[in-house]
């Protein structure tokens, strides 16, 4: 049984860098840039709250590894986990399934690994490590699992075939995160992988084993519900697609299948308590199909420095304590609409954590109370602090032009949200889809719809050419390219 030992065990390792690309970018779009939610009455664990020497340390270390050819596998399966066993003989078993979790700064470790090893060029690597490190700091709302369930046959005495594989197994998969004694269900679950239609088959040649894959895949999609927007004002709702599938694989005289599955669990309750709080000590992952139960432990405090940097100890896990403090009483305001008492606790906080967070904090919460203070700091952020830093310029515009259902600006200065626009696109060479996006809709704004209709289009062109792209961040560019076309004379 060696032979089809290593093809198991190949299988599990193969299927890492693609589980990797295709969850990072979910992870860019939604776990590190999305909409805050945070808690009222109980404090979000720190492990989730997300420091720059996080991210700048994942940076670092994704380009050393890279130019010392290290495989990235050995950092990403650090958050893998072994969910089942397999006989293999009388005496011997073998973990042939497993499950990932995935940390905010596999997203960094994995592109700046990629970046370098592509030998990108300066100017791209420098666009890619700003788009990840421009701010301060990250509260997580969002966590992500990737696994793969792998169905072999029972083997007796010698190898010989006992029971076949049941491929049947993959058509209820349940996942469920399980904290404490509470248990939480995923955005969206696997159920029945083996229903997606869509065939795309071909065959690989392994030494003494040939391998059958056929994929039979399709999306679905994870709705948010209705939360609260940037900072912890408005609602908003996001989309992200994943896809699962199985594969059959056929080796001498038997088949063995496995399935592919992603899900998501919202870190906060929809009334916007944590589900894992500063008291829990571990979570784990439950993984049902057929008629196995399977688990994947994880401990909260190696999760807050899951890549084990040495620069990252108990000072700045006193830090994330602070702020977690910090933006649960300020939400706690925002939900009572007290936004005079939240912009004195975000100036005290000022004091003490003088960064780019608490000062977009500060501006975007003056944007509530008082417009033009507001827009006398947008202007000032952008021609000095800021100027060079096109994705800190992109959300001082975007924050003036956005829709906001919590808010109605009395004079909105569309003429300065171009202004620091246009700088941000500038910046980024017209090469960014979003910048463009908010260029675009800052134009539309004061009526210049042809300019804003020509920019637009670039911005959806450019978001085609991105194949990793959520369908919903697509649409939305496009619906609004429609709304500008429909608005020329």
């Amino acid at each position: 049984m060696r032979t089809q030992r290593s093809a198991t065990q190949n299988a599990g390792v193969d299927c890492t860098r693609e589980l990797v690309g295709k969850i990072t970018l979910l992870i860019l779009f939604f776990n590190i840039i999305s909409p805050f939610t945070f808690a009222q009455d109980k404090l979000i664990h720190y492990a989730f709250v997300k420091l720059p020497a996080h991210f700048s340390d994942a940076w670092r270390k994704g380009e050393e590894d890279a130019k010392k050819k290290r495989k990235p596998e050995e950092i990403i399966n650090r958050f893998r986990r072994g969910i089942g066993d397999i006989r293999t003989g009388i005496f011997s078993t073998e973990t042939v399934s497993f499950a990932w979790y995935f940390p905010p700064e596999t997203s960094v470790y994995y592109y700046s690994y990629e970046a370098k090893r592509l030998y990108k060029s300066e100017d791209e690597i420098r666009l890619l490590r700003d788009a990840f490190l421009n701010n301060d700091l990250y509260i997580v709302d969002t966590i992500y699992f990737a696994g793969v369930i792998t169905l072999m046959p029972s083997f007796g005495l010698y190898g010989a075939v006992v029971r076949q594989a049941d491929p049947d197994d993959l058509k209820n998969v349940r996942v469920v995160l399980k904290v404490g004694d509470r248990i939480y269900q995923p955005r969206k679950q696997p159920e029945n992988i083996l229903q997606y239609q869509g065939q795309e088959s071909y065959s690989i040649l392994i030494p003494q084993v040939q391998s059958t894959n056929t994929y039979r895949s399709g999306t679905f999609s994870f709705m948010d519900y209705s939360g609260y927007g940037s900072f912890g004002f408005g609602s908003y709702g996001q989309t992200e697609t994943a896809t699962s599938f199985y594969v059959e694989r056929v080796e001498g005289g038997y088949k063995w299948y496995q399935g592919y599955f992603q899900v998501a669990f919202d870190l906060f309750d929809k009334s916007g308590n944590p589900i894992i709080t500063a008291d829990d000590k571990e979570i784990t992952l439950i993984v049902i199909y057929g008629n196995n139960e399977r688990q994947a432990k994880y401990k909260l405090d190696d999760l807050f420095n899951p890549l084990r940097s040495n620069k990252i100890g108990n000072k700045e896990k006193e830090q994330a304590i602070e702020y977690s403090v910090f933006v649960s009483k300020f939400m706690k305001l925002a939900r009572e609409k007290d936004y005079q008492r939240c912009l004195e606790l975000c100036e005290s906080f000022m004091k003490k954590f003088p960064n780019s967070f608490t000062t977009l904090l500060y501006y975007e919460l003056l944007l509530f109370v008082n417009e033009q203070r507001a827009y006398e700091l947008g202007r000032q952020l952008a021609r000095n602090e800021h100027k060079d830093n096109p994705y800190i310029l992109n959300r001082l515009a975007w924050s003036i032009v956005q829709d906001h259902p919590e808010r109605t600006l009395k004079s909105p200065d569309y003429a300065l949200a171009i202004e620091i626009a246009q700088r941000a696109v500038q910046l980024t060479n017209e090469e960014n889809p979003f910048i463009l996006d908010t260029l675009a809709y800052a134009l539309f704004k004061l009526g210049r719809v042809e300019e804003a209709v020509r920019y637009q289009e670039k911005a959806v062109a450019l978001l085609k050419e991105q194949k990793d792209i959520p369908e919903e961040m697509r649409r939305e560019l496009e619906e609004r390219l429609k709304k500008f076309r429909d608005s020329l004379p």
